[in-house]
């Protein structure tokens, strides 16, 4: 009986790899979506090892195509892995994810390029019309519903130009996001053409906090600064503060 019990490990090994090959992905997506708050898949086909959908919606934000295959090294962790590959023109990009019973998602190695205007507008109060390229790099992520637990990443938006309501040349900007007690914050450590600085935090409430400072260049246009003097506190060493709070 001992010399039966490495066969039939290896037969129930067989069996739970076969089961996870072919069990439809479309049987999973309610158990995913009910997880993953904010996650919605549609059109899915293939399997749980091996898939696609042709929309993916994430926390109002629409990534178009995605596929997906397991990364079987995750099991021995006691979760799912997957190895995402966004193939939409308007934001391509890949990501490690994965995904625990409890709902959990664990992410590394995210890189996405992004629409300014999708992502800008997504939080914006007023329309507001954009150009240039968004990169987000994820190092890290631990989510548990709704809000990270911990993130480490870095956002930039490169050539980056406000086109209305005001006109206004940024160039390169970036911004380091972590994890800091309650809040997630993004901290400008690239000022680009208007040398911003300063940091924006976000709370899992929806609460916010906005403390920027921009140091507007001899090309600014006299309207838009004069535009941008109404919301913004000039400063002694000629730069414009920019203070607001609210709840998303």
């Amino acid at each position: 009986m001992k010399r039966a019990w490495p066969l039939l490990a290896a037969g129930a090994a067989v069996y739970l790899l076969v089961l996870l090959v072919t069990f439809p992905a479309a049987r999973m997506v309610p158990l995913l979506q009910q997880q993953v708050a904010g996650l919605s898949l549609h059109a899915v086909a293939g399997s749980v090892f091996s898939g696609r959908a042709a929309q993916l919606v994430y926390q109002g934000l629409d990534f178009g195509r995605v596929s997906w295959r397991v990364r079987p090294a995750g099991l021995l962790l006691g979760r799912m892995e997957f190895r995402i590959e966004l193939t939409d023109p308007a934001n391509p990009g890949h990501a490690n994810l994965a995904v625990t019973p409890w709902g959990r998602l664990y992410g590394r190695d995210i890189r996405i390029m992004l629409s300014p205007d999708r992502l800008v507008n997504r939080y914006s109060p007023v329309p507001v019309k954009t150009s240039g390229t968004m990169r987000l790099q994820i190092e890290t992520l631990k989510l548990a519903g709704d809000f990270p637990e911990d993130v480490t990443g870095l956002l930039s938006w490169e050539d980056a130009v406000v086109l209305d309501p005001i006109e206004i040349i940024l160039g390169d900007i970036s911004m380091a996001l972590t994890r800091q007690e309650n809040n997630i914050v993004g901290s400008i450590v690239q000022g680009g053409r208007q040398e911003a600085a300063g940091e924006i935090q976000l709370s899992a409430d929806g609460r916010y906090e906005v403390n920027l400072r921009i140091l507007p260049d001899n090309e600014m246009s006299d309207e838009t600064l004069s535009a941008l003097e109404t919301v913004g506190q000039v400063q002694s060493d000629s730069t414009l503060l920019f203070r607001s709070s609210g709840r998303l």
